[in-house]
């Protein structure tokens, strides 16, 4: 097992913007995100519909450019992901923190 520290960084702006403040963040819509997995550098998209404990998304390895696609669950500001392969097994697993500063930090593990 490889268990990896993920670190990725809020590259684009949130399609609808929400100028409220609240104690914990609303993540809706769509977030783009770029990082690293280990030395390798990756892209990420994420979809988070306000109402909902849901997320999807996909990532690619920026050198490969093959989009792998993400399910997971949001609850606060921890998100979970899961890869599948096209057998419906599980593949890799992030689990991470959404930062107050868009950012997404955690781990990788396959």
């Amino acid at each position: 097992m490889k268990k990896i520290l993920l670190s990725l960084f809020l590259t684009a702006a949130l399609l609808s913007s929400n100028l409220v403040a609240f104690a914990e963040p609303i993540f809706d819509g769509y977030y783009d995100y770029e990082g690293a997995i280990g030395k390798s550098k990756i892209l990420m998209s994420l979809y988070f519909q306000e109402d909902s404990q849901d997320v999807k998304g996909s990532y690619l390895y920026d050198q490969y450019r093959t989009v792998i696609q993400l399910v997971g669950k949001k609850k606060g500001n921890s998100v979970s992901l899961t890869e599948y392969d096209s057998k419906k097994k599980i593949v890799a697993t992030f689990v991470g923190q959404l930062n107050k500063d868009d950012s997404y930090t955690g781990y990788w593990k396959n």
